[in-house]
């Protein structure tokens, strides 16, 4: 059943989101990786061969080639859209938008499921809506395929705290669902995700080492992994191994190549980065942490009665792979800010978990007020920077 404020707050966020999306969506021309993603994506639709996909040249008397950069999965939802509407930038980035516009949404449902409050889900909404690259800069507003590598990142983690919360093996099945999508968008990125998360399994919701060698943890891995090789092998036999030579050299692989790594550079770079858009966020987060654990580390977390808490072992749950994540891509890849963007929702869940329990847990009336003032100030500062863009 739903209630009155839970669809108020659904009708809020779509008119938001659909707004910041959709706003001038065209104005602006093709420009690098969207502009090539938009000549394949035009092939597709013009010739309806989904597989393989080419790079067409703008010259007529060069021959085609394959084009083995990207999964098609993208390529097919762009096609679909210069097939309904028109060739022009409006088209090539609708699908981008709407998976924005799908990401914040699906960020307010789940989590008003998993922790019971929609007034939660609306603060987690708002808090990935307030960073401001994940709008203006090579994400829901730009025709690349970060914008579904970003849905599918967060449908597969909230769909398993979801399943961790009531186990339910539909959440579990659409969580795995959510990383072999998400493979198909953007290669390796979430196999990561299964193995980083039976190790938080581990370290913070079940501590009993025979729990890592489940079925369910087993299929975590296995399915997204065989799906991604069995992809990689049918796109090398339908390119006669053009294509296959990528399967032995990923994107973050081929980036060893072109800089040397910074391991702890890169991992403080992109906590930088993070805490320039949400130093608020990350600092409410670490007080309320530091208030419901404050000697979290000088007592053994076995006998600690709030290791019992399951809302507050999947906060910190979700924290842990999102952190782990960034060390993980900050050690072959520097500087790239798009490659952070997909774990952005998922921080958002989290810091919005502790935040609004240290609120909840304010006796002063006062000052409970002016901390809520006081996010609502740092919100609307970030919406008026992603006006200006």
């Amino acid at each position: 059943m739903v209630s009155k404020e839970g669809a108020i707050y659904f009708v809020i966020l779509l008119l938001l989101s659909s707004y910041l999306m959709f706003f001038r969506l065209g104005a602006s021309s093709l420009k690098g990786g969207e502009a090539n993603h938009a000549v394949v994506s035009k092939h597709v639709a013009d010739t309806g061969e989904l597989y393989p996909l080419y790079m067409i040249s703008m010259d007529p008397r060069a021959e085609k080639r394959y084009y083995c950069m990207k999964p098609p999965l993208k390529i097919w939802a762009e096609a679909l859209a210069f097939h309904y509407l028109s060739y022009n930038e409006f088209s090539a980035r609708i699908v981008d938008a709407i998976f924005g516009v799908l990401t914040v949404l699906l960020v307010y449902v789940m989590v008003s499921l998993i922790f019971g409050h929609p007034t939660l889900g609306l603060l987690a909404s708002m808090i990935t809506l307030a960073f401001p690259p994940i709008i203006i800069s090579h994400c829901f507003r730009h025709g690349n395929q970060d914008s579904a590598l970003v849905f599918f990142y967060t449908a597969a983690i909230l769909f398993y705290l979801l399943y961790k919360k009531r186990d339910s093996r539909l959440s579990f099945c659409l969580s795995v669902v959510s990383m072999v999508l998400g493979l198909l968008v953007k290669d390796v990125f979430l196999l990561f995700f299964g193995f980083s998360t039976i190790l938080g399994e581990f370290l913070i919701l079940n501590r009993n080492p025979r729990a890592i060698f489940t079925t369910r943890n087993l299929a975590l891995v296995a399915i997204p992994l065989l799906s991604y090789v069995s992809y990689k092998i049918y796109s090398g036999v339908a390119t006669h191994g053009v294509c296959l030579s990528r399967f032995f050299k990923p994107p973050f692989i081929l980036s060893l190549g072109e800089h040397k790594p910074r391991y702890i550079k890169g991992f403080a770079y992109y906590l930088n980065l993070l805490y320039k858009f949400y130093g608020v966020f990350f600092l409410l987060t670490f007080l309320a942490i530091l208030r419901k654990y404050p000697a979290r580390f000088m007592r053994s977390p076995r006998n600690d009665p709030e290791e019992r808490d399951l809302d507050w072992n999947l906060a910190l749950f979700t924290l842990f792979i999102c952190l782990l994540y960034v060390l993980a891509i900050s050690i072959p890849i520097y500087k790239v800010k798009r490659y952070l963007y997909p774990v952005i929702p998922g921080l958002a869940v989290a810091m919005s978990f502790f935040i609004w329990t240290f609120i909840r847990s304010m006796i002063n009336a006062k000052a409970k007020a002016l901390l809520i003032l006081v996010l609502a100030i740092f919100m609307a500062v970030s919406y008026t920077h992603l006006r200006a863009h």
